[in-house]
């Protein structure tokens, strides 16, 4: 009897498996690699279920288990996964765009025959280009500030690019002006400035007409202005920190404001 019983068992069993053959579907993605903007990267999705199955990838809309993607910015990429049983799951992934952003400061006026200070900044970025390159100068081994001498007006481009390799960009536009005339101080025009640091303001003496341009570390400028010969104060609503004062388009004077 025990055994006629041991039988009936193992054969409703076997009878039960054959009743529900289907498998918990499971989806998977590999990780994919970060890159450049437009760089090519595969998506493969590895599943686990009942055979066979359809793929739905969005954005896209395409249908292989594999897919070959190059977006600009970083991108949230879903497949979404049906098998033989009529399961459906879905899996998502991101592939990130290492994209370094880039500013470059500032748009100006100078003179003809003058020469302005340009700058870059850029997240992680390790080396700047600029062009049109025949009109600038770097000022350090990095490239981010640069001595730009345009002789007429010019739209420029720095490109940086970071430890990966990828680039980003942005444009500064110098004008050149030829109409108005910019006063001209010699070597041996008495310049005087202070106090220097200062926590107060800064007083500037002018032996004769000149071109003043005040600018931060960053080398935006905070005022471009012709004064007369005489006494000229500044400074007042300026932030503590660093900052270069140009006269008539000669090299910088460093100023601290405590």
């Amino acid at each position: 009897m025990k055994k006629l019983l041991l039988l009936l068992f193992i054969g409703i069993s076997l009878e039960a498996f054959a009743q529900h053959p289907c498998k918990s579907l499971k989806v998977s993605i590999s990780p994919p690699a970060g890159g450049c903007p437009g760089t090519p990267v595969e998506l493969v999705a590895h599943i686990s279920g009942t055979p066979p199955y359809t793929y739905l990838w969005s954005p896209g809309g395409e249908t292989t288990d594999t897919i070959i993607v190059a977006p600009i910015v970083t991108t949230k990429y879903t497949v979404t996964v049906k098998d033989s049983c009529g399961d459906s799951a879905n899996k998502s992934t991101t592939v990130i765009v290492y994209n370094p952003m880039v500013t470059a400061c500032c748009n100006d006026t100078i003179y003809a025959g003058h020469d302005t200070l340009l700058v870059a900044n850029g997240n992680g970025v390790i080396s700047y280009q600029w062009q049109p390159a025949s009109s600038v100068v770097c000022l350090n081994a990095l490239c981010d500030s640069v001595q730009a001498t345009p002789t007429v007006t010019t739209t420029y481009t720095v490109i940086g690019t970071d430890f990966l390799g990828c680039q980003g960009l942005d444009t500064v536009t110098i004008t050149v002006n030829y109409i108005s005339v910019a006063p001209s101080i010699s070597e041996s025009d008495f310049v005087n400035i202070y106090p220097n640091p200062s926590s107060t303001r800064f007083t500037v003496e002018l032996q004769t007409k000149a071109l003043l341009k005040l600018c931060d570390i960053t080398g935006r400028i905070i005022f471009s202005e012709i004064e007369n010969a005489g006494t000229v104060t500044f400074g007042k609503g300026l932030s503590p920190g660093m900052y270069f004062l140009f006269i008539d388009g000669k090299p910088g004077v460093k100023l601290v404001k405590q």
